[in-house]
């Protein structure tokens, strides 16, 4: 499949398509004695998973980590290498969802009947700075509300 059709079916433009080869995201082959890039059909659905990935708040670099964990990857990566990617990866993936749900609590706050005084947004990242949960402590009651 030559760029333009990937670039159609993935819905993205071909400089996304270049960029993301540069990155060595995906990567085509050139067929012997053609100038044109052919690229393999899983390279529309490695497209889409990027995009999503991104869409999730994945780094291209971390996306790239990712399919490298690929088992059909270009780059293969080790078993143990995997692993402790995966591994390192699930723990990010542990504090960011621990960090949304701080965040959701947080906003819950303001659709209280007796909302605090003070920004809840604002306290939340005071807190998380003083190193005390956002979740518990943001969401105290103000003392006016006592």
């Amino acid at each position: 499949m030559r760029i333009g059709e990937v670039a159609r079916r993935a819905e993205v433009n071909i400089q996304t398509l270049r960029y993301y080869e540069r990155r060595g995201l995906v990567v085509p082959k050139r067929a012997a004695g053609s100038t044109y890039r052919e690229y393999p059909e899983t390279a529309v659905a490695i497209v889409l998973a990027i995009r999503w990935a991104q869409g999730l708040g994945f780094s291209l670099e971390e996306i790239g980590e990712l399919l490298q964990m690929n088992p059909g990857s270009v780059r293969k990566a080790s078993t143990v290498q995997m692993r402790a990617r995966a591994t390192v990866k699930l723990e990010e993936i542990d504090r960011r969802i621990s960090h949304l749900q701080a965040m959701r609590t947080t906003l819950g706050r303001l659709l209280e009947p007796n909302p605090p005084t003070t920004c809840p947004l604002v306290l939340a990242v005071l807190l998380h700075a003083q190193g005390e949960s956002p979740a518990t402590s943001a969401c105290r009651p103000s003392p006016e509300a006592q």
